[in-house]
């Protein structure tokens, strides 16, 4: 049986459409936005209803949230703009990221999904403490978000392929934004000359318990 009928969807939309320029004529509410808002929604709804009909299809869920996001998002900076506005974009790409996990979770075979769903989910993150941390350095936060995205494609098991490269650039981008985070606060100043002590501690050490007879 169809998830969502035709009939019932633009009957349902142009029922909402009556309410919305009813209520715009009588000054209760500027709809314009909102109106745009449910397209998206509908939209959403409709490549949602696609998948679910025929789930060996994994294509429409990504048209189909991001276009839902897309709805809902529109819909805050009408109705709440105070809270759209610092975290719209992070509610965006987050739901970007969504659309990919569940294109991987509803096949394991998608194991390629990880990859788009773990940066759009490290941008979702940046962009969202963006906004808290004014003035903050977080671009080794995003590498090393990338890294581990990295990382856990490296360790997902059952997926038909041989995944352990993914440990490399793994590594190379965890090191490297922890580098970057470490210069952006000022750690690294102090980390240096502790590393050198320790590396004159371990020669030092070495010479008088570890040399040769």
């Amino acid at each position: 049986m169809k998830m969502l009928n035709s009939r019932v969807v633009w009957g349902s939309l142009l029922i909402l459409a009556g309410f919305l320029v009813l209520l715009e004529n009588l000054n209760i509410l500027s709809v314009s936005g909102l109106f745009i808002a449910i397209l998206f929604g509908f939209a959403g709804l409709a490549f949602l209803s696609m998948y679910l009909q025929n789930r060996s299809s994994w294509w429409p869920l990504i048209p189909g949230v991001i276009l839902l996001a897309l709805g809902i998002l529109i819909a805050m900076e009408e109705l709440v703009p105070s809270l759209a506005a610092p975290l719209g974009g992070a509610f965006f790409l987050g739901s970007i990221s969504l659309a990919f996990w569940l294109v991987y979770f509803t096949n394991r075979g998608n194991w390629w999904a990880i990859i788009p769903a773990g940066v759009m989910l490290t941008l979702a993150i940046v962009a969202g403490l963006d906004e808290l941390l004014m003035g903050q350095d977080l671009g080794g936060l995003f590498f090393m978000g990338i890294g581990l995205t990295f990382a856990l494609l490296g360790l997902i098991p059952n997926t038909g392929a041989n995944l352990r490269w993914a440990f490399i650039p793994a590594g190379i981008l965890i090191l490297f934004g922890l580098v970057l985070s470490m210069a952006a606060t000022g750690a690294i100043n102090y980390i240096w000359p502790v590393l050198l002590i320790l590396a004159g501690i371990f020669l030092i050490l070495r010479n008088f318990f570890f040399r040769r007879a």
